[in-house]
């Protein structure tokens, strides 16, 4: 009990915040109490978010007790505040990220759905099949420009504009977060490399809009748990952006899909089909 079961590892805006709000309904899943615990990248992947990713997690941590309060406590809540004391306790090593999981009831099974884990290196896909060999991987897709305009729009400020996206590709974020999370030949390929057969599942925003309840069957046979409509009252309100906002923002799709053309053709040599109907379902 002391390594998840599965991982979400993206891709960021594909619909990770639904499949998070819908499996931690299931009676038989344990999610993390925050999503997006981001260790694997934080160790593996250099940079400033190295630092801000800790501290993010730590601030959501910190805010969650808060709410909380005190008063009389259910042994679920117990445990919850227990996991979250734990996880605002340093130092954040493999003995944490374990201890984390011990929280869960048995047999349940536990799952980190941390979109940020998508662009790995082999070393961190290695180090998180150390921690469990039997892991199994669930990847969320999205057509690959229009995940990057929604993943941009997010860091653009509270009323993004076209404008602001088309400088933001000038930017250094550009190739090494939006690029490189669109980029699904290259991080995909490596995920798919390295996991034993089988512990691999796609879906795509486009599936998930269509047909939230059947997709969350899939899920559930890939993870070896029982599906039932009623464990998922929510699933067919998926989070997506204002109709205003996406107004604003369209004007930069064209100059974001020719930035990524290289990486579409890439993934189009490398998996046809699933190219094919994202370019044509989203």
């Amino acid at each position: 009990m002391g390594s998840p079961d599965f991982l979400c590892v993206g891709a960021m805006k594909a619909g990770t915040t639904w499949l998070q709000s819908n499996l931690g309904l299931h009676p038989r899943i344990w999610l993390s109490p925050l999503k997006e615990l981001r260790y694997f990248n934080v160790v593996h992947i250099p940079g400033p978010h190295q630092e801000s990713d800790t501290a993010h997690r730590q601030q959501q941590v910190a805010a969650r007790l808060e709410r909380m309060g005190p008063g009389p406590e259910s042994r679920g809540r117990q445990r919850l505040r227990a996991c979250l004391e734990r996880m605002a306790q340093p130092p954040f090593d493999d003995d944490w990220y374990r201890a984390i999981w011990s929280f869960r009831k048995r047999g349940q099974l536990a799952g980190d759905i941390s979109p940020q884990y998508a662009p790995l290196p082999e070393a961190g896909i290695r180090h998180a099949l150390t921690l469990n060999p039997g892991l199994k991987v669930i990847a969320l897709l999205r057509e690959p420009a229009e995940r990057a305009l929604s993943h941009m729009a997010m860091h653009a400020g509270p009323e993004p504009e076209a404008a602001t996206i088309l400088r933001m590709l000038e930017g250094p974020r550009w190739g090494s977060v939006y690029a490189a999370q669109s980029d699904y030949a290259t991080w995909l390929g490596r995920w798919q490399a390295l996991l034993p057969e089988g512990a691999l599942h796609i879906e795509t925003m486009g599936r998930i809009r269509r047909e939230p309840l059947a997709v969350l069957r899939r899920i559930c046979g890939f993870l070896g748990v029982r599906f039932e409509a009623g464990y998922f009252p929510e699933a067919a309100e998926p989070v997506m952006a204002s109709r205003a906002e996406k107004a604003r923002i369209a004007p930069a799709l064209p100059a974001i899909r020719t930035a990524l053309a290289p990486q579409a053709a890439a993934f189009a040599a490398s998996w046809p089909d699933l190219a094919r109907e994202l370019a044509t379902t989203g």
